[in-house]
């Protein structure tokens, strides 16, 4: 199962999309991605939006779930995949302070 662990601190789009290229292989179809996010502190929306874009779309992954997110992060991935009509496909664990 493919992995990607966030770093502390994350706000571009191209971040993202070099987190994935280095993590992830192109097709990701019939797989889950499982993402941790227990170190990250800040995270833009355009980071998440193209987090989810790479993963679920571009590399056509069956389900995004990440773990340990803040709460502010788990709102901007949950509405980038109700953007992107694929809300069934993510699941966020949103960390306990």
């Amino acid at each position: 199962m493919p992995n990607i662990v966030i770093p502390k601190l994350v706000g571009s789009r191209l971040r993202a999309a070099e987190l994935a290229e280095h993590s992830l292989p192109r097709d990701l179809t019939g797989q889950m991605v499982e993402v941790d996010a227990s170190s990250l502190s800040s995270a833009a929306q355009s980071f998440a939006d193209e987090l989810c874009k790479q993963v679920l779309e571009l590399r056509n992954a069956d389900f995004l779930s990440v773990h340990h997110a803040t709460p502010r992060f788990g709102q901007h991935l949950s509405a980038s995949a109700r953007l992107r009509g694929m809300p069934e496909r993510l699941n966020v664990d949103i960390r306990v302070a």
